[in-house]
């Protein structure tokens, strides 16, 4: 597959999420808590209904696994295209919002629970990918900040330096400044490294590491 084949695709997987995802959405709209999750307050009862339900739209039709699937499967035809390739994927689908959710808050969260468990660099380049087609499209800069920051910290708690991988993504990432935060997805992950939430990362990692080699020890 080439650039121009993985942009046709990811525009079909844009469009079919939307589609997928519309019922879910109209769930999540017209639901009224009838205490089915007795020990949850309305919050979490929601939270818990949509989620069962999600698993049942899955169960009838798995969109989001298939698009995850040709994401792994197909992560380094995106990154091997031209800046400029790039840039015509990410506007194929801008401003689907729901794709975009999806990638940020679906596909790359798996990618950083992948490279926790496994310690494979593929999970690194995967979630950087992600992270760079959707383009802080959806105005969540801390998540977007905190995902990279994950992502940088699991690589080093497993022993390698990402900060090839991040430069090398970044070069093909855009270098506009986002709709609300005057950063480009370029700099911040060129400037992860630097960004406070990192330092806490670190810290929260070494900390369940030293709970879990105590254990281990007793």
């Amino acid at each position: 597959m080439d650039a121009s084949g993985f942009l046709e695709r990811i525009k079909e997987f844009a469009v079919q999420y939307k589609k997928w995802s519309e019922p879910i959405r109209q769930f999540e709209e017209t639901f009224v808590p009838r205490k089915a999750y007795p020990d949850c307050d309305e919050f979490e009862e929601r939270l818990n209904a949509v989620s069962d339900f999600t698993l049942r739209q899955r169960g009838h039709d798995d969109v989001p696994g298939r698009i995850s699937e040709f994401l792994d499967d197909n992560y380094l035809v995106y990154l091997g295209a031209s800046p400029e390739d790039c840039q015509k994927i990410r506007e194929s689908f801008a401003g689907n919002h729901d794709f975009e959710n999806y990638l940020l808050f679906d596909y790359t969260p798996r990618t950083i629970s992948k490279l926790h468990e496994s310690g494979d660099e593929i999970w690194l380049w995967r979630g950087l990918a992600a992270v760079s087609l959707e383009n802080c499209e959806i105005d969540f800069w801390d998540t977007v900040q905190e995902v990279l920051a994950e992502l940088f910290a699991a690589a080093e708690m497993h022993g390698f330096n990402p900060k090839g991988v991040f430069k090398k993504v970044a070069g093909l990432s855009s270098d506009r400044m986002t709709r609300r935060f005057p950063m480009s997805i370029q700099e911040s992950m060129m400037t992860i490294e630097d960004h406070p939430l990192l330092k806490d990362i670190r810290d929260r990692i070494a900390f369940y590491k030293k709970i879990i080699n105590k254990k281990s020890c007793d």
